[in-house]
């Protein structure tokens, strides 16, 4: 007669994550796929695109509007885009300070502007810059207010 083993097989502790994770890919991964997709065929990376090569470079365009060098954020905006409108009301209410410049109206915004544009390859607004970055507006949700 043979004897059973009193061992017991190895707990798997990494089993439950595993699934999870398994789980969440088979939901989004194709939502993730097509996400990235979108973003690169758009000429523009999931990570910020660097437009100031220097904080000495930024803290010379914000003295040259007229702004502090506190300043953090960048709105490149026009009076007439509901997104852009949407944007500012976003950033108000959080009380968020900011410097607005309208691409239309403001030589230094439209100079900006094409910069943007040249370096993500998108000519839509609004354009956000965050300390030396573009940045897209979902990441303004991540700041602290000011």
């Amino acid at each position: 007669m043979e004897r059973a083993s009193t061992t017991e097989p190895p707990r798997r502790r990494k089993e439950l994550p595993r699934a999870r994770a398994v789980e969440f890919l088979n939901r989004y991964g194709m939502y993730i796929v097509v996400a990235s997709v979108l973003a690169f065929s758009a000429g523009r990376s999931l990570l910020p695109t660097e437009i100031f090569a220097s904080e000495g470079e930024r803290v010379k365009f914000l003295a040259t509007i007229g702004e502090p060098e506190s300043t953090r954020i960048i709105a490149l905006v026009t009076d007439w885009c509901p997104a852009c409108r949407s944007l500012e009301s976003d950033l108000n209410d959080r009380h968020i300070t900011y410097a607005r410049l309208d691409i239309e109206n403001n030589p230094h915004g439209r100079e900006l502007f094409k910069r943007v544009s040249a370096a993500t390859g998108s000519n839509t607004i609004p354009k956000v810059i965050l300390d030396r970055n573009v940045v897209a507006r979902g990441q303004l949700l991540f700041l602290n207010r000011e």
